[in-house]
């Protein structure tokens, strides 16, 4: 946005400026990019992450979705390292029965990411995942300006 004035505008953007990226994964997965951002840009959007996990009757397992959502890339600004995480969690069932169990979780994270003149950035996620069914979907959607 830009102000003029007192009055404020959308700035246009391009198509060729819009960067996103989906991921969707179903077992343990070391850092995989989900977007990179080129030398000397910036990115501007939103990062949402989506847990899910379930473990069937009588298992004495627990089961687990985790995402951890990193920025990797030297002079990268925030620095590389950790920026979100999202656990789901579902319980053993032991005891037995007919009844499974099962757990859900979500996270967004609005996201600026600078990428230095001299090297491209990246947003990563990785994943821990145990139980009969786990599912993590990371999507990151914006815009280089």
């Amino acid at each position: 946005m830009s102000s003029d004035t007192g009055k404020v505008t959308a700035q246009s953007a391009s198509a060729g400026n819009v960067l996103d990226g989906y991921m969707s994964f179903t077992a343990t997965t070391a850092a995989t990019n989900v977007l990179v951002v080129p030398a000397g840009r910036t990115w501007v959007g939103q990062i949402a992450v989506s847990c899910a996990c379930a473990e069937n009757a009588g298992d004495t397992v627990m089961a687990r979705a985790t995402a951890t959502i990193s920025v990797a890339g030297t002079g990268a600004t925030p620095p590389a390292g950790t920026i979100l995480a999202c656990d789901a969690l579902a319980g053993a069932n032991a005891a037995g029965g007919l009844t499974g169990t099962s757990g859900a979780n979500n996270a967004t994270l609005p996201l600026t990411l600078i990428a230095p003149a001299g090297n491209s950035v990246s947003i990563q996620a990785a994943t821990t995942q145990a139980g009969d069914l786990t599912v993590v979907r990371v999507a990151a959607s914006g815009a280089l300006q």
